[in-house]
């Protein structure tokens, strides 16, 4: 079948509450959804948010990305996917929001056409998978409040943010940490220097406070000190904003950066090139994590499909469903607290009515 147009819609979903890391504070998801339609009139959704603070992209940006990509894809034939792929995938370098939505696009309308359920095309099945919840970075009581909460409503497992003044971030931490019995993770995103990052680690040691995971807690161009903070600390250290690409992932593999590479399709550029990253790490003997940003449910669906189809990942942070105020079933997972698993019927949702989209 011949790609026929794309077509591009604006939508905002509104959180339960604001959203905050030591880089960015939000109050509801900005999303662009893409629909790439054939001449038989099957679509296949994508989705792409702006979060410019950590690809650099704008909602202005990411359209007029994905026009200039998708131009290249009308009069394409649906049947070699993975050309199609390649071609999205070695357009505009950077954009890896604006590329991630296509590349989704593609895989749900190539899934639609063989009438299969996303993870059975990537080769997967419907394993269940538990996600983490994030408590946001805010004043330590408020912490502590959030995660009490999770905890009452059966989660077991919080991704707590920090990531700015060390010493304060460890009261945080301490705080909540006494409060719950949940397995904690921690995610600076960025915000520490190596020697606050040991600093902080060391205190956590000498006061029996156990840590899951450690997630970027320094620059992601510093390779080097994420390589020195692994040698010192006791638990796993996850690279994030370090990786993007599969040449990213080579780097930390090479380097000796990191136990584990978190993936978000949004930073790798969708589906295609995540699962290029993740053969890498696996070869390497690396741990697989899949996160998400604030996203749209069509981009946390295409996040759980690949999840599914790639048994390497064993962490899971997607818990965008939790977050969202409201949160409908129609978008090809199935979600029950922090229970989160692809659905077996093709598509990651409906995509509106035909008003709503524009070229």
């Amino acid at each position: 079948m011949r790609i026929s147009q794309i077509l591009i819609k604006e939508t905002a979903f509104p959180l339960k509450v604001p959203f905050i890391t030591a880089i960015r504070m939000v109050d509801q998801v900005q999303v662009l959804h893409v629909s790439i339609e054939t001449e038989a009139g099957i679509r296949g959704l994508g989705a792409a948010s702006p979060t410019a603070a950590i690809t650099g992209e704008t909602a202005s940006s990411i359209r007029e990305a994905v026009c200039l990509i998708g131009d290249g894809l009308i009069g394409r034939e649906t049947g070699d996917l993975n050309a199609l792929l390649d071609q999205v995938g070695r357009s505009l370098p950077g954009n890896t929001s604006a590329r991630a939505a296509l590349d989704m696009a593609l895989h749900d309308l190539v899934s639609r056409e063989m009438n299969l359920p996303l993870t059975r095309l990537l080769g997967g099945g419907f394993r269940e998978m538990t996600t983490d919840l994030t408590i946001s970075l805010r004043d330590k009581e408020l912490m502590v409040k959030d995660a009490v909460d999770a905890e009452r409503a059966g989660l077991g497992v919080l991704k707590i943010k920090l990531g700015r003044e060390w010493e304060e971030d460890f009261r945080r931490f301490k705080a909540v940490s006494g409060a719950v019995s949940c397995l904690l993770r921690i995610d600076a995103n960025q915000g520490w220097s190596v020697k606050e990052t040991l600093r902080f680690m060391d205190r956590c040691d000498r006061d029996n406070l156990e840590v899951d995971l450690l997630e970027q807690p320094v620059r992601a161009d510093d390779l080097q000190g994420m390589a020195f903070i692994r040698s010192r600390i006791l638990c796993p250290l996850a690279a994030d904003e370090a990786v993007f690409s599969p040449s990213d992932a080579l780097r930390v593999i090479e380097t000796g950066s990191a136990d584990i590479i978190n993936i978000k399709l949004l930073k790798s550029g969708g589906i295609y090139q995540a699962r290029k990253i993740a053969a890498l790490a696996e070869s390497a003997g690396l741990e697989g994590m899949i996160g998400c940003m604030m996203e749209s449910p069509v981009g946390i669906a295409a996040a759980v499909h690949f999840a599914a189809a790639t048994p390497w990942i064993r962490y899971f942070d997607l818990d965008v469903p939790l977050l969202l105020r409201d949160f409908s079933s129609d978008y090809g997972i199935v979600c029950e607290g922090p229970q989160i698993q692809p659905s077996e019927t093709p598509g990651l949702g409906s995509g509106g009515t035909e008003e709503e989209w524009i070229k």
